[in-house]
């Protein structure tokens, strides 16, 4: 075999082998991300419950003479919307946890890892809901 044959060859073998490192690296990266999925989502659902509990009694409060007493009409006309938006938001994201942990806590390993590799799919449906939340959070807050 001529030098430049050698050459060609081992560029060809160095080339695959960084082909297939990069390939298992990945491989590992998914599999440890698709690990923490499960109690990832499972806190996230957590804290979009407190979220809507704590969303639903600001709501009641609003229909409370004693409370609405308290407050200017303008202050209240700015409460309700980001209140109902707020509730709004995080009640989509809701829905679409509730879901993604229930498939997550089949008994089956097997459905356990679809479900996880599912949920890896529907992250970025899930970062804009919080992404919604985080702008009515911030958007009240930038008002005052």
């Amino acid at each position: 075999m001529d030098p430049v044959s050698i050459i060609g060859l081992s560029a060809a073998a160095v080339q695959f082998s960084d082909v297939g490192a990069r390939a298992l690296l990945s491989s590992l990266r998914l599999l440890r991300e698709l690990r923490e999925i499960p109690h990832r989502m499972a806190d996230l659902l957590t804290e979009t419950d407190k979220s809507v509990e704590r969303l639903l009694y600001l709501d009641s409060l609003c229909q409370q003479p004693s409370f609405v007493s308290r407050l200017s009409q303008q202050q209240l006309d700015s409460i309700r919307p980001v209140i109902l938006d707020g509730r709004n938001a995080t009640e989509r994201l809701q829905a679409v946890l509730q879901p993604v942990i229930s498939d997550l806590r089949k008994p089956s390993k097997a459905m356990r890892a679809w479900a996880a590799l599912m949920s890896k799919r529907r992250e970025a449906d899930i970062e804009q809901h919080l992404k919604v939340i985080t702008r009515i959070h911030l958007g009240r807050h930038q008002k005052r």
